[in-house]
């Protein structure tokens, strides 16, 4: 994972506010290369398609704060989002 895609995460505008347990979903997911992305622009693409899911569907968005909330760590979640990542991208 290259300096360039990790911008492409964190790079967002200023008045665009992301709820925390997506942060952490997308942080989750780019780290165990689940979202995969040659430019930063294909990481921002990605991640909105997650943000825009966890926005408008209620059941994804409580799958999801369900995951965080159970995972009392960064590995825990590593290993349950690999797990489930089909159904999370």
């Amino acid at each position: 994972m290259g300096e360039k895609l990790i911008y492409g995460f964190f790079s967002q505008e200023s008045d665009y506010v992301i709820d925390s347990n997506l942060q952490i979903l997308i942080f989750t997911l780019i780290w165990s290369q689940i979202i995969q992305a040659k430019t930063p622009e294909e990481v921002r693409a990605q991640c909105k398609k997650v943000a825009d899911r966890y926005y408008t569907d209620d059941t994804y968005r409580k799958i999801v704060d369900g995951m965080i909330s159970a995972c009392e760590n960064l590995n825990k979640l590593l290993g349950l989002v690999s797990a489930k990542h089909a159904e999370l991208v």
